[in-house]
């Protein structure tokens, strides 16, 4: 089968191969790929110096759907010509945080496209336990996003919020756009995002969502307007841009009491957070991170019942062939948002 394979962390050291079809175990199912995102931020390590997770040869691709080709024995949920997503993380169910009931943690965590393989290739194989049938009315793309909105999901419910907070999004990209959807749908009051780009605040601003420009990085312009909107400031701030001046520049808006959410890692030279701590201390201000993926049985509902607009936020679609153009069309074009590798072929 075609896969695209990193030999090794870099640009120079991939390319599309030829590989072996998986092997479907007892407990598993082999599915042809028709759908898989790319991931920015995980994609782009790949491209460059590796993944923090990566084991190479490696076959990158975390956010998929597809059509059950063929069941193992064992399988009794599934079986072929179903369409399903997949939870991408394998947890070892042995260490002592899968024994806690909290496998997220887990200390020997597999990840499809990371050490495992992922998806940008034409079959791939999963266990029957992280394997989700698609509902009828979502397609193959939108339920490709179920690890995405997961992450999403995930962040919103760690940062607790409640009937009318009023929510400040930095960043208007894929997960960005998301979280302010899911916000929008939660009770919660008003929900702002805050970016660069003029084509995705106006995305945003169609679905309801208050939105601001930063200009050539003028944080105090952009601080001055936000504080003119909620003089009191805002119950949850999330960081979805990965900017640490950005954030450290929005605390002056976080309202006593307030909660500020990392989700983004840092994508610049700067790596520390820096901020005042007795401001946390005086203002009860609570600091929370938030990485990890919800359950996609919730995610699939979401979609189901229209909650999030996956459609909107696709802005490109491609064989698995023309990888390489896809990825630095997300990567370069400030109007990318998310796209779609199509390996059995574009539709």
């Amino acid at each position: 089968m075609k896969a695209l394979v990193y030999e090794k962390p870099g640009r120079a050291n991939g390319g599309i191969k030829e590989i072996p079809v998986p092997e479907c175990g007892e407990n598993q199912v082999l599915i042809k790929v028709i759908s898989c995102g790319i991931c920015k931020p995980a994609e782009r390590t790949h491209d460059a110096n590796g993944s923090v997770l990566g084991r190479y040869p490696a076959v990158p691709g975390h956010e998929m759907a597809g059509i059950i080709e063929k069941t193992g024995d064992g399988v009794t949920y599934c079986k072929p010509g179903d369409r399903v997503t997949v939870d991408n993380g394998v947890p070892c169910g042995k260490c002592y945080y899968c024994k806690k009931g909290e496998p997220v943690f887990c200390d020997n965590f597999g990840s499809m496209g990371h050490n495992l393989q992922g998806a940008m290739a034409e079959y791939i194989v999963a266990d029957e336990n992280n394997v989700y049938k698609i509902p009828d009315g979502v397609s193959y793309d939108q339920a490709a996003m179920c690890e995405l909105i997961g992450c999403c999901l995930r962040a919103v419910e760690r940062s607790r919020v409640q009937y009318c907070d009023s929510v400040l999004i930095l960043g208007a990209g894929a997960s960005g756009m998301i979280l302010a959807q899911l916000y929008k749908n939660s009770g919660a009051g008003n929900v702002s995002v805050a970016d660069r780009v003029e084509s995705k605040l106006k995305l945003m601003e169609n679905k309801g969502v208050r939105t601001y420009r930063l200009d050539n990085n003028d944080y105090e312009s952009l601080i001055a307007k936000l504080k003119e909107d909620e003089p009191e400031g805002f119950d949850i701030i999330i960081d979805a841009c990965g900017s640490l001046e950005a954030g450290e520049a929005a605390l002056a808006c976080l309202k006593k009491g307030g909660t500020f959410v990392g989700y983004s890692f840092p994508n610049g030279e700067k790596k520390g957070f820096i901020c005042n701590a007795a401001d946390f201390i005086k203002n009860e201000w609570t600091y929370v991170g938030s990485t990890f993926n919800s359950e996609f049985e919730k995610c699939l509902e979401i979609l189901k019942q229209g909650k999030v607009d996956c459609d909107c936020l696709i802005t490109g679609h491609y064989p698995l062939e023309r990888y390489f153009e896809a990825l630095d069309e997300n990567l370069n074009n400030e109007n990318s948002i998310k796209i779609i590798i199509h390996p059995n072929g574009c539709e």
